[in-house]
C-alpha cells in the first residue's frame, strides 16, 4: 500500500509532520471558508454584506485573487500553525542534504521529545497545584 512505500523514504517523525502539517491546513480552510462567509461588513450604502462579497465588489483582477488568498491561507490561526511546522519541516530537511548540518535535525528531535515530555510533567504539576489550591482556597 501506499504507507509501505513511505517507510521506504520517511521516518516516523516525517510522516507525523506531514500528516499534522495536513490536518492543521485542512482545518484552517474549513474555518476559513466558514468565517469568511459568516463575517459581516457594512458596505457604502449602509448595508450588511459578507466579507466574500464585499471583496467581490470592491476588487478585481490580481487583487481580488490576492485578498482571497490572504482569506483562505492565512487569516486563521491553524494557517499560522500549519505554515510553521510546514517551515520547520522544509528547513530539517535542507538541513538533512548538508553534510555539515546533519546533526542539527538529529538534535531538534531528541530536543522535541525531551520537551514533549517536559511539557506533559509540567502540565500534570500546574494541575496538581490548581486542584490544592482551589480545595483548600474555594472559587472565589
Amino acid at each position: 500500500g501506499r504507507i509501505g512505500r513511505r517507510w521506504k523514504y520517511m521516518t516516523f517523525s516525517e510522516m507525523m509532520m506531514e500528516n499534522t502539517t495536513a490536518l492543521l491546513l485542512i482545518i484552517a480552510c474549513v474555518r476559513s471558508a466558514v468565517e469568511a462567509s459568516s463575517r459581516v461588513f457594512q458596505d457604502e450604502e449602509g448595508r450588511e454584506v459578507s466579507s466574500l462579497t464585499y471583496l467581490q465588489m470592491h476588487f478585481q483582477g490580481w487583487r481580488l485573487f490576492y485578498e482571497f488568498l490572504y482569506a483562505f491561507l492565512f487569516q486563521d490561526r491553524w494557517h499560522c500553525v500549519a505554515w510553521l511546522v510546514m517551515w520547520f519541516s522544509i528547513s530539517l530537511f535542507i538541513f538533512e542534504s548538508i553534510q555539515g548540518l546533519r546533526w542539527f535535525p538529529a538534535i531538534m528531535r531528541i530536543a522535541a521529545v525531551r520537551m514533549f515530555y517536559f511539557l506533559c510533567g509540567y502540565s500534570v504539576l500546574v494541575a496538581g497545584f490548581a486542584v490544592v489550591f482551589w480545595l483548600r482556597f474555594g472559587s472565589r
